[in-house]
């Protein structure tokens, strides 16, 4: 199926609108009108205000206990953080503070949010200077060692693991021995995270086996083929429901999306990376209020659903709700040369533990605003908190020069994408590829293979 060259280009808007349908009060402006929000002079402002929460006596528990009344305070101070990523002496030893609290047998609701934050915070930290927070790694130490809370013991592992402060194995026997029988998401995190079998380079089965399967027949099927450093742009192609791959000006239709969690979390984490395997692809959100715009964009997002997600109104057409059941019964809907390839099992574990409300969304923030790694291959676009990220760029005057989201809305249309699949899946570079996408040549030709195999897919 082909797709005109226009359609890659921002005349899109009216169809989006369509799609969208009017403007409400406290909506964002209607498409392709300058937004407020995206100027020069209200980026900066937002950046003075995020800066101006970072200071030492923010810290002080004393004066700001983990209470209800000091919540927002603490969420907006540690976002602030996260996002600026602050070079200030004085904030490792505050966030450790934060850290011994989690030695103390019933939290409170607000004390637990907070320092499930901290421990998100000092991951990305971590992740990015394993060598430079001494207090931190003590705090996660302590956590492994005394923390009656596995989801923070898991948190405070896995960061330990990544960060080269512990082995797998050593963390593996002091766990085990605190929690004989781990469950939920401690358990996963043993087994499908930090166990050497799950760490262990693997190389993926041919890509034409999953492009030509379909999950179910006459659905269209998205597919996100990304690098294991997901700061490298993702490439997105699209099969209609008659299971031809879309094509625009005799090419293979592409859009670059980005899968990378601005805490840098495993997969199995609340706000880590989008996990890899199967989505259902169910329905746009509705027109957004102004105060989402930042984060989101201007242009409505694509709904996906992991398995054992609420809120889908059938993962399996003609199966009202949620994919449920086994491992086994989820490898059925896999392609039959991949089933047993652990990372697609990712979308499932991860909607086993409650990970959900992932979307594909532009971005309404300035991608300066957001720290990142000196050397992340991508600047122009924003990370996300498990969300797969489209381009969205805007001039000082807050006028829309570049966007996405429209491409992908447009040829879902055109397939009639109301419903559909999304597969997700890390394709490790070759010799010389490492920091590039992969490419669309490699693409057409596994494609071409797919095509040409004569096995029908499910």
């Amino acid at each position: 199926m082909g797709l005109g060259q226009g359609r890659r280009t921002l005349a899109g808007w009216g169809l989006v609108a369509a799609l969208v349908g009017g403007g409400a009060a406290g909506a964002v402006a209607p498409l392709g009108q300058p937004q407020e929000q995206a100027t020069g002079v209200a980026r900066q402002a937002q950046r003075q205000k995020e800066q101006a929460r970072i200071r030492p006596a923010a810290f002080d528990l004393a004066r700001f206990p983990l209470t209800e009344a000091h919540e927002t305070h603490w969420r907006r101070l540690l976002w602030a953080v996260t996002v600026l990523n602050p070079p200030d002496a004085y904030i490792p030893p505050a966030l450790e503070q934060i850290l011994a609290q989690a030695g103390r047998p019933q939290p409170t609701a607000v004390e637990t949010r907070v320092i499930t934050q901290t421990l998100q915070l000092v991951h990305q930290w971590l992740s990015r200077n394993p060598q430079g927070y001494p207090e931190l790694v003590a705090g996660l130490r302590g956590i492994v060692a005394t923390s009656p809370h596995p989801r923070w013991v898991a948190l405070a592992s896995l960061t330990l693991v990544r960060s080269g402060q512990a082995a797998p194995r050593q963390l593996q026997a002091t766990i085990q021995q605190r929690f004989p029988t781990p469950t939920g998401l401690l358990e996963v995190t043993l087994r499908e995270v930090l166990a050497p079998a799950a760490n262990a380079p693997v190389t993926p089965p041919p890509l034409a086996d999953l492009l030509r399967w379909s999950v179910a027949p006459g659905e269209p099927h998205l597919y996100v083929f990304c690098r294991p450093d997901r700061w490298v742009l993702c490439q997105a192609i699209l099969k209609d429901r008659q299971g031809q791959f879309v094509t625009t000006a005799g090419r293979l239709w592409s859009v670059p999306l980005l899968t990378q969690s601005i805490y840098g979390l495993d997969w199995a984490f609340t706000y880590g990376q989008t996990p890899q395997g199967l989505y259902r692809l169910e329905g746009l959100t509705p027109p957004r209020e102004a105060a989402l715009f930042r984060a989101y964009g201007q242009f409505p997002m694509v709904k996906l659903f992991l398995p054992f997600e609420a809120g889908v109104q059938a993962f399996l057409p003609g199966r009202p709700g949620p994919l449920t059941g086994s491992l086994a019964d989820y490898e059925v809907l896999v392609p039959p040369t991949w089933r047993g390839y652990r990372p697609l099992h990712q979308s499932y574990w991860a909607g086993r533990l409650g990970r959900g409300l992932l979307r594909i969304h532009g971005m309404g923030d300035d991608p300066s605003f957001f720290s990142r790694p000196a050397e992340a291959a991508t600047q122009a676009w924003n990370p996300a908190l498990g969300c797969l990220t489209a381009l969205e760029a805007y001039d000082a005057q807050g006028n829309l020069q570049d966007a996405h989201m429209p491409i992908l809305l447009d040829a879902l249309r055109q397939v009639g994408g109301d419903t559909g699949y999304v597969w997700v899946v890390e394709v490790p570079p070759a010799p010389g590829e490492a920091g590039r996408p992969v490419s669309l040549e490699t693409l057409a030709a596994a494609v071409g293979q797919a095509q040409l195999a004569q096995t029908p897919g499910r």
